[in-house]
């Protein structure tokens, strides 16, 4: 590995080994890894302790990575239940429920309570993102072709549910 540079530094280690071959012998070996061990030890102790580097918090020592990963936590748990609740229809509403009004005014308060999110939801985004009326046309357009979807998927499955009880109906008068 070292051969290429053995010719142009011959000379110099030619000169250098003979004044410190006296020098190098056991004793001396001993020496400098006690005085390395020595060093180790004074430097190793005086520092302070040393940070845990985590991947996801580097710097941060062990209690405050943990409180950290708590913070996350409780951030991605708060961002679930918001989800399930926009999901399910349920935000506003306190657990547990006693049901003491009819299904239908139930159903009636929640819809007129995702209405009203919904558009202050859109005022608050067209105020933060200045929609142009270009985009918003677009997503007019998205929409209605979602709810055409959406009436038809309903349409069908009245049909069904209606065919199936006209048939229940023919083969109990049949029975």
């Amino acid at each position: 590995m070292f051969e290429p540079l053995r010719a142009p530094l011959a000379p110099v280690v030619s000169v250098v080994k003979p004044l410190l071959k006296p020098l190098w012998n056991g004793n001396v070996a001993v020496g400098v890894i006690a005085f390395l061990l020595f060093m180790i030890f004074i430097r190793g102790s005086s520092s302070p302790p040393p940070v845990s580097h985590g991947v996801a918090y580097p710097g941060l020592t062990i209690p405050q990575r943990l409180a950290a990963y708590e913070e996350m936590w409780r951030r991605e748990e708060s961002e679930l239940w918001n989800w399930l609740e926009e999901r399910v229809g349920l935000d506003g509403l306190n657990f547990p429920v006693v049901d003491t009004t009819s299904h239908e005014s139930l159903a009636r308060q929640r819809e007129q309570r995702r209405r009203l999110r919904a558009g202050r939801d859109l005022a608050a985004r067209m105020n933060e993102e200045r929609m142009s009326e270009r985009e918003m046309d677009h997503a007019i357009r998205v929409v209605r072709e979602r709810l055409e979807v959406l009436e038809e998927v309903m349409r069908k499955r009245k049909l069904q549910r209606q065919q199936d009880e006209d048939e229940m109906a023919h083969s109990e008068l049949k029975a």
